[in-house]
């Protein structure tokens, strides 16, 4: 009898930890075309529905086959784990394959906060389709987190579409920063077999992107786009990252991967220019490279005292 309660207790606690390890996977449910991340209902799982991204789980958030999807976080210190943001995935999270071209969109809301531990991945593996994170709050890695803050736009094996991450209006793409443990790298376009995918940063109207270290690569197309900030704070920087990273900066602007640009009011890119080596710079009190488009009138200035300099000069 004692043998018999052993076996039946280990046989429960097995169950048990094969349901926690299942729970830790969250989807947004299929038939939820548009919603808010912090209501339970609208996130399924390997446990049914009512399955929230939790800070050790994987949380996948894609359109169902042909759909649309929104997802809205509002909330301060919402916190997810690893995040895919797929469209037109064709693998099987759940019993459903994705076949068809969809789009998905995550706005994070001004004064909203999404907390990832483990990660984020953004691409598809189907042509046509667009992926969109927009940060009008802040997107950051947990500082405290061990796994690493690893950003991979477009850069999935064989991927392809159309990934963009928009950060505006004073909206902040943190990517691990600080902390020993983060890896903070903010990988564009690194991996794949495919030229077709393409994976954007759009910087502008005061957004601000911070990561530890970033690369560009060539599977794809790869940009990072930033406006001319307007906002009159000299010291603002649009992109600061980790170490003097001046060189791969200079190289990527004349590669085209690093360029000035325009939007229009809803954010789409209007037009892009080439930055000049006055567009970024290590400072050595932070132990940062910056990168930032000067304001129109800000340009006017320096050209107008490098002027006054040279009348100077040849007197």
């Amino acid at each position: 009898m004692m043998k018999k309660s052993i076996v039946l207790f280990l046989l429960l606690a097995v169950l048990g930890v094969a349901g926690t390890a299942s729970a830790a996977t969250s989807i947004w449910s299929h038939g939820v075309a548009s919603g808010d991340w912090a209501t339970a209902a609208n996130w399924a799982g390997s446990q049914g529905s009512g399955n929230p991204p939790s800070a050790t789980g994987t949380t996948w958030a894609f359109a169902a086959a042909g759909g649309t999807n929104a997802i809205t976080v509002s909330a301060a210190g919402t916190t997810s784990g690893g995040i895919y943001l797929f469209t037109g995935y064709s693998g099987t999270p759940t019993s459903t394959t994705m076949t068809s071209s969809t789009d998905c969109t995550i706005t994070v809301n001004s004064g909203a906060t999404l907390l990832f531990t483990k990660g984020s991945n953004m691409w598809s593996t189907q042509a046509g389709a667009k992926s969109t994170l927009v940060i009008y709050g802040t997107y950051m890695g947990e500082t405290a987190a061990s796994n690493g803050m690893q950003f991979n736009l477009a850069s999935g094996t064989s991927s392809t579409g159309t990934s963009t991450v928009k950060v505006e209006n004073g909206g902040v793409l943190d990517n691990g920063t600080t902390g020993s443990a983060q890896s903070g790298t903010l990988n564009i376009v690194t991996t794949g077999t495919t030229a077709s995918n393409t994976g954007t940063i759009d910087i502008y109207n005061g957004g601000q992107v911070n990561t530890k270290a970033y690369s560009i690569g060539t599977a794809g197309t790869g940009k990072i786009y930033i406006e001319a900030y307007t906002g009159g704070n000299t010291s603002f920087k649009s992109m600061w990252i980790n170490g003097d990273a001046t060189t791969q900066v200079a190289a990527d602007i004349t590669a085209h991967k690093i360029q000035a640009a325009t939007f229009d009011g809803s954010g789409n890119l209007l037009t892009s220019t080439d930055l000049t080596s006055a567009n970024y710079g290590y400072n050595s009190t932070l132990g940062q490279t910056w990168i930032v488009v000067p304001e129109p009138a800000t340009v006017a200035l320096l050209g107008l005292g490098g002027l006054m300099l040279l009348r100077r000069r040849r007197r």
